[in-house]
């Protein structure tokens, strides 16, 4: 019997208003962080996850 295979992948990008900068290092780790924990309890692979001072980028 035939399967199928059906793989879906995610690009997330959030960015704060205006680009302004301020997710500083002090702020951005812990988010980081945060969101990787919440995919772990949730079932979701994260292959990718990168913060700079205005943006948040999630590739999984």
């Amino acid at each position: 019997m035939k399967r199928n295979y059906i793989a879906l992948h995610i690009h997330l990008i959030w960015t704060t208003k205006n680009r302004q900068p301020l997710l500083e290092a002090k702020i951005r780790y812990p988010l980081l962080e945060h969101i990787r924990e919440i995919a772990i309890v949730k079932g979701i692979k994260i292959r990718i996850i990168i913060g700079v001072i205005s943006v948040i980028e999630i590739t999984d």
